[in-house]
């Protein structure tokens, strides 16, 4: 959270996460510490941006989905969900270690969530499974 206190000045901030995760988290004072479920929908209604920073990658597909799909009833028409996690190239011959490295971290996400690492394309359906347009990636 420390990277986040250099954009302080874009308004009000919440740090959302299971009860047992935010309690123990340390932000600047002036973030607020809210437990939520995924799950269970977004508690805090129709603000600018929803920010969903290596949440995903946790989860099957099914999952994802899920806690996608339980997002948008809080959104505004103004609202934008941002989605902060790993893509791997879809690109032939890219960069062998990183790839490597994601592979390795995919194995791992699978074991401890049973989530994955995801190509491009992997997102792209993902996101349109769950009702999203993409605008970048």
């Amino acid at each position: 959270m420390a990277n986040v206190e250099k954009f302080l000045d874009l308004g009000d901030m919440v740090l959302q996460d299971l009860p047992k995760v935010v309690e123990n988290a340390s932000v600047a004072e002036r973030i607020e510490k809210m437990g939520n479920d995924d799950f269970t929908g977004q508690q805090i209604k129709g603000v600018r941006e929803y920010n969903m920073c290596q949440v995903l990658h946790s989860h099957n597909d099914e999952v994802a989905i899920r806690i996608l799909k339980a997002q948008p009833p809080a959104m505004s028409a103004g609202s934008v969900p941002l989605i902060d996690d790993k893509a791997i190239s879809d690109e032939k011959g890219s960069d062998a270690p990183s790839v490597l490295s994601a592979t390795e971290f995919s194995l791992t996400m699978f074991e401890m969530f049973k989530g994955v690492e995801r190509r491009e394309a992997q997102w792209r359906k993902l996101f349109d499974d769950a009702g999203y347009r993409v605008d970048a990636l």
